[in-house]
């Protein structure tokens, strides 16, 4: 599968737009004197945050690589300390939609849910996890509406999202960008809810 170059600069995520005078630093390597292996290596300056990314190119002007490849998460900080996985999974997810790789950024949307929800039901809520793995991704969403009906309902929309993206026939209309702003969603809603219960621990602590 080919790279694309990627729309959002990975230090402040904007889109990508290269200052004019000083865009493009372009140094080229031959491997042997028969130039049987060649690449470009491109510095390219973000015009909005000024930090430098690094492009490598085929002869044919193909993507091989780009550092760096991931974006910040910009998550809740209460989200990044119950579940570091599904941060670094919804890395992979944002790497993938930066990258173009559409086919693969709605899987990894769907993995990102199931385990911020799994890890939301057992670490935060308490239910054993021999009892939580045993139920599908759907009855997981109705174990957390017994809790916060809000963020099951966001969640499924997710949930539906993922499931057509991994499966050949499609049987909702729900594009990326909505699912990724319903994931966003819950994850305001899960931290707004640890936040909530927090304060009332430390409010009901004797002074």
């Amino acid at each position: 599968m080919k790279l694309q170059m990627p729309q959002k600069c990975p230090y402040c995520g904007k889109d990508f737009a290269f200052e004019t005078d000083r865009h493009l630093t372009d140094a080229s390597f031959i491997d042997d004197p028969a130039k049987s292996w060649f690449f470009a290596v491109d510095a390219l300056t973000c015009w909005h945050c000024k930090h430098v990314s690094i492009a490598i190119r085929d002869p044919k002007d193909n993507l091989l690589s780009f550092f760096p490849s991931n974006l910040n998460t910009d998550l809740p900080n209460e989200i990044s300390k119950l579940s570091p996985r599904t941060c670094a999974v919804y890395l992979q997810v944002q790497a993938a939609q930066n990258f173009g790789l559409d086919n693969l950024r709605g899987a990894g949307l769907r993995i990102a849910l199931e385990i911020l929800v799994t890890d939301y039901l057992v670490k935060f809520k308490g239910m054993p996890e021999l009892e939580v793995a045993k139920l599908s991704l759907s009855r997981r969403l109705y174990a957390l509406k017994d809790w916060n009906s809000l963020a099951s309902t966001i969640a499924d929309i997710v949930r539906r999202f993922g499931n057509d993206e991994i499966h050949f026939f499609k049987d909702y209309c729900i594009d990326f960008l909505s699912a990724q702003e319903a994931f966003l969603s819950l994850c305001q809603v899960l931290a707004a809810d640890i936040r909530h219960t927090h304060d009332d621990d430390d409010d009901g602590e004797p002074s």
